[in-house]
């Protein structure tokens, strides 16, 4: 696909557990749930962002960083660490969308 259309660039983004929970906009989007999807989700996420902060995506700064990758504004830092190359195919681990993002610093 590439070859056929040089200005095609596809990259992937792995992010932690996506939380939604401070982001008003988008939650009417997740209701309603299966109630065991939602009673899992209403337990172990308050466990998951206090054990493992780091792992978290929360969805305003993940949505805005998606953003930011198909607009070309990070293709200066593929290849710093957090970033994996197979080939021209990009593949961006969480926290290396954290340290961009400003999560983490």
């Amino acid at each position: 696909m590439r070859k056929a259309n040089p200005r095609f660039h596809a990259n992937s983004v792995r992010p932690g557990f996506v939380d939604w929970t401070s982001h008003d906009a988008i939650i009417p989007y997740f209701s309603p749930r299966p109630m065991m999807k939602q009673t899992a989700i209403a337990v172990l996420g308050p466990i998951f962002r206090a054990a493992l902060p780091g792992r978290c995506s929360p969805t305003q700064p993940l949505g805005k960083f998606l953003a930011e990758m198909a607009m070309g504004k990070w293709e200066d830092k593929l290849a710093e660490p957090g970033f994996e190359k197979l080939g021209e195919f990009c593949i961006v681990g969480n926290a290396a969308f954290r340290r961009l993002s400003g999560l983490d610093t």
